[in-house]
């Protein structure tokens, strides 16, 4: 017998779904092409020019903070991962992942079904 639980979790799945499948549309329109001016401005502008133009606005002390602080964010995702490992590593290793399982277990077990 199902646990009403998982019915209504099982129920929520379904009409999420349903409702996500029922607002895609089948009608397919027809690619509007941009007008011809707008279409030589976009071909015209120079992403690298306008990146380069507005970093030359920028006083040397704030680019040197900026290169910095961009540079150094390489260093966040090595340390998530080692941070993330040694944790893993520490449940596993002194068994807190059973002993919370074990406790998870006690606390959800209903026998009245």
């Amino acid at each position: 017998m199902i646990r009403p639980g998982w019915s209504l979790l099982f129920l929520s799945i379904y009409l999420v779904t349903v409702g996500a499948s029922g607002q895609t549309s089948t009608v397919t329109a027809a690619p509007v092409s941009p007008p011809a001016n707008q279409a030589a401005a976009a071909q015209s502008f120079d992403v690298k020019a306008a990146v380069d133009a507005y970093l030359a606005k920028m006083p040397p002390a704030e680019r040197a903070r900026s290169d910095a602080y961009f540079e150094g964010g390489y260093w966040l995702p090595l340390w998530d991962f080692l941070v993330t490992a040694i944790v893993m590593w520490l449940l596993l290793r002194f068994r807190w992942s059973a002993r919370m399982r074990d406790l998870a277990e006690r606390l959800t077990n209903d026998t009245s079904y």
